[in-house]
């Protein structure tokens, strides 16, 4: 109990510093997004965001079933005031996905043609097409990151050099990425000069997001276990990941989160991701570690739960995708801060929903 009372206290005093205490929620739910009528085939449609930008816009992919046979996605936007949005397509009845937006509202992606993926760029003109590839990233000096090592500035494109991989650009122009075969590490490419992310005596670790104050975020293989292959009649015995860990590095530095998945992080070191045994979204505070996201939310609305978050911007919103019913329906949310002192009516019931959580994690614990 002791400690419990320690966890509502940080939840109280720890608001206010660079990387605070796991603030409380307010949930809102995108809903879906439909380009042609009502099929019976609805309760499948869904909605998944990719990226937010600082003034809280979204972008993301509306899935749509037309029929038992044939399906389509639409890239969309959204905002607080305009609601979600359809993105013009490059070619009509094709599947457009929307990756990234940058803080002038440009947005970046791909769409399947029929002679493959290509990039594409959304701006207030409409859509162009980028040529071959995905666009994965947009700073905001207007530099594409491609997913394939290539970046597009000024109309000119250049290769990255080392990377044959890559997913996030930022202000600066660094840029992080993985080299095929390597699955030590994830690297950060900044000028030319290319550096392994992390512990170097990492064997399998990977980099998702790069903030533009240089935070660097990733998982890592933290334990081993030997298995034997005894049901294929050899019995000899290989090693295979146990636990995973996610991790934020910055200037050399790391530091492991606990137990997980790091998804996304913004310029003040907030990082959101999943839990490594229950798979659920979580934010990774400095003090308590892994904090399941749904005991901070205090209205999940239509959403049976939350399956996955993908950023969180500056302000601390944090956009994702839950389950609505059991139909294999999901819808894009945004979840926002309750800034002090709303978020202190809030406490008690975040505070109740923790306790058969760390429960159960410590009996799992004590069971293996």
């Amino acid at each position: 109990m002791r400690r419990l009372l320690l966890i509502l206290l940080i939840f109280l005093i720890g608001v206010q510093g660079e990387v605070c205490a796991a603030p409380l929620y307010t949930l809102v739910d995108l809903g879906l997004f439909r380009t042609l009528p009502y099929t019976p085939e609805d309760y499948r449609d869904s909605t998944k965001s990719r990226d937010i930008n600082s003034s809280g816009q979204v972008v993301g992919s509306a899935y749509h079933r037309l029929d038992c046979c044939n399906t389509t996605d639409t890239a969309f936007t959204w905002s607080a005031s305009a609601g979600i949005q359809g993105l013009p397509d490059v070619e009509a009845r094709r599947r457009h996905y929307a990756n990234a937006i940058n803080d002038q509202g440009v947005v970046v992606g791909y769409f399947g043609s029929t002679t493959g993926a290509r990039a594409v760029l959304w701006d207030s003109t409409g859509a162009h097409d980028l040529g071959p590839g995905s666009a994965e990233d947009i700073n905001n000096s207007g530099v594409v990151l491609f997913g394939d090592g290539r970046v597009l500035s000024g109309g000119v494109v250049t290769s990255v050099t080392g990377l044959t991989k890559t997913s996030r650009i930022n202000e600066l122009g660094q840029i992080i990425g993985s080299i095929a075969g390597d699955v030590s590490h994830g690297y950060l490419w900044d000028q030319g000069v290319l550096t392994a992310i992390g512990n170097p005596a990492w064997r399998n670790s990977g980099v998702t997001d790069l903030s533009d104050t240089g935070y660097v975020v990733g998982s890592y293989a933290y334990a081993y276990q030997l298995v034997c292959n005894c049901d294929f009649g050899d019995y000899t015995y290989h090693e295979v990941v146990s636990e995973v860990h996610a991790f934020s590095s910055r200037a050399g530095a790391w530091t492991d989160l606990g137990p997980g998945f790091a998804k996304a992080v913004n310029n003040r070191g907030e990082v959101v991701g999943v839990d490594w045994l229950s798979r659920q979204p979580v934010y990774f505070d400095p003090v308590l570690g892994p904090v399941p996201l749904h005991t901070l939310v205090s209205n999940l609305g239509a959403l049976r739960s939350l399956t996955d978050v993908v950023g969180i911007n500056d302000s601390g919103q944090i956009i994702g995708y839950g389950a609505v019913g059991l139909s294999g329906e999901y819808h894009a949310f945004v979840l926002t801060p309750v800034p002090l002192p709303g978020a202190l009516p809030m406490l008690a019931t975040a505070f109740i929903a923790l306790v058969p959580y760390r429960r159960r994690a410590r009996a799992a614990l004590g069971a293996g």
